[in-house]
């Protein structure tokens, strides 16, 4: 008899954007984990706030670690939810839970276009 693996219920985020158009400027990067780093124990820890973005604007700062998006935990297993979350239509507000206690609230803009300005 082949043995039966049973898998936890995986939770599907519905879609933030409309699809086709480009996703909106969060105005931050993450930091890239180390090589060989377990997915599970990836961190979201944010590495450029962009000045005068919408990361800037809501007080996120350097070295802040996301722990949440729109009150979805997005560490450990569950990173696997970060990116559909984010990936949101400009005009789309985003709410993130950092590890320092603090939820700031984004407000995306338009993605700049290589070449041309925002």
């Amino acid at each position: 008899m082949t043995p039966v693996n049973e898998l936890p219920p995986l939770r599907v985020p519905r879609r933030r954007n409309t699809f086709g158009e480009p996703p909106a400027d969060l105005g931050y990067t993450l930091r890239e984990p180390p090589p060989g780093t377990d997915l599970d124990q990836v961190q979201r820890l944010i590495g450029v706030v962009r000045p005068g973005g919408a990361a800037a604007k809501a007080g996120l700062q350097a070295g802040d670690e996301i722990v949440s998006v729109e009150g979805q935990d997005v560490t450990g297993a569950n990173g696997y939810l970060y990116p559909a979350l984010i990936t949101v239509s400009q005009g789309t507000t985003v709410t993130l839970g950092l590890r320092r206690g603090e939820t700031v609230v984004l407000q995306p803009e338009k993605r700049a276009t290589a070449g041309k300005p925002q």
